[in-house]
């Protein structure tokens, strides 16, 4: 009876598993790596208000460039300064198609997540989750001990496994075998144990490979307004778990989705980071401090002040600001050395 139990359990187990496979066909060229985001038709004149963000500590530098629509660069050279909070303004020089590219100058002994948003004349274009990379990559997560095969043309494969007590942190290179296929490249690692794994290959001369495992999903580690473009995160669920992804989190334990540790002036309480500020009922907390939200709001976002519903009827919450079902809502003149952040004037030196 205790045999038949056991089988049962083994085949539930196995049978919630799933084989992955991923082909990267057509993501070997220099749009991939370093990586590169559309952005579309752009008329002079207009607005793009870059946000760039690390969900964790990085001792990574990058650049920001504006590319045509080929991603080859402009002549001049256009590269987009970003200020300490991670944000930049610029306005478009020449109507034209462009895309945005992320290049990594110094590149940290981990895996750099970083939240792209791309606002075009205040309204979202880009909402993008990436990694600092020169080449391809994948993070996959093994549920239980198993096989992994990676095979393209190209250049060299180096899989990576991931420290345990830093789910992003590379801890040793995993050795594997080259076998004779019909890629020009075929990697297979046998019983590799559970645990996290980076795979980066060498942007392939022929635009053809695949990645393969056997593991369960695991969760998304970025929100679910964020779209993975390029499948970094490959086998994740972008299901809502109700634990805290990205800032004010610091790190997660992806294979369960709760929280590990949080910014200053934040509490871990159950995988979540929650404010060890006592606000009061109309306030939100921002690294640290109490501000009022925006009489227009009837819910609110505690940790941003983003209005989620509105009191007057008549008003929709969108962008986080309640505003007539036309669009319009409430523009206010800030004054020099502050910039606008939902309904108030804010010191430039704010995120």
């Amino acid at each position: 009876m205790i045999k038949l139990l056991l089988l049962a359990l083994l085949l539930t187990f196995t049978a919630s598993q799933t084989t992955y496979t991923y082909p990267y066909n057509g993501m070997a060229n220099t749009i991939y790596a370093p990586p590169s985001f559309s952005l579309g038709a752009l008329t002079a004149g207009q607005t793009l208000n870059i946000t760039v963000s690390f969900p964790q500590a990085t001792g990574s530098t990058f650049n920001i460039q504006l590319r045509d629509v080929n991603n080859n660069a402009l002549t001049p050279g256009v590269v987009i300064p970003l200020s300490s909070a991670g944000t930049a303004s610029y306005t478009v020089q020449t109507t034209g198609t462009y895309r945005l590219r992320i290049t990594p100058i110094n590149k940290a002994l981990d895996v750099s997540i970083f939240y792209l948003t791309v606002l075009k004349n205040g309204a979202s274009l880009l909402n993008v989750v990436d990694v600092l990379r020169n080449n391809i990559v994948k993070y996959i997560w093994l549920s239980q001990t198993t096989n992994l095969t990676v095979s393209h043309n190209g250049g060299p494969v180096t899989l990576y496994a991931m420290a345990s007590t830093n789910k992003w942190s590379y801890a040793t290179t995993v050795s594997g075998t080259l076998v004779q296929s019909a890629f020009q490249y075929q990697y297979t690692y046998s019983q590799l144990p559970m645990g996290y794994y980076t795979i980066t290959v060498n942007t392939p001369s022929i635009n053809s490979g695949y990645l393969e495992f056997r593991t369960n999903s695991y969760p998304c580690p970025y929100p679910t307004s964020q779209s993975d473009v390029y499948s970094i995160f490959t086998g994740c669920s972008s299901t809502d778990t109700g634990y805290t992804f990205g800032l004010p989190c610091t790190n997660n334990d992806f294979s369960t989705g709760a929280c590990l540790s949080c910014l200053y002036g934040f509490t871990l309480y159950n995988g979540k980071c929650l404010t060890n500020t006592a606000c009061g009922p109309r306030q939100y907390f921002h690294f640290g401090d109490c501000y009022p939200v925006d009489t227009s709001c009837n819910t609110f976002d505690y940790y941003t002040g983003a209005c989620t519903s509105c009191v007057n009827s008549g008003q929709i919450a969108k962008d986080g600001q309640c505003v007539n079902e036309n669009g319009t809502g409430n523009e206010i003149t800030c004054p020099t050395n502050t910039h606008q952040y939902l309904t108030y004037c804010i010191p430039d030196s704010c995120a």
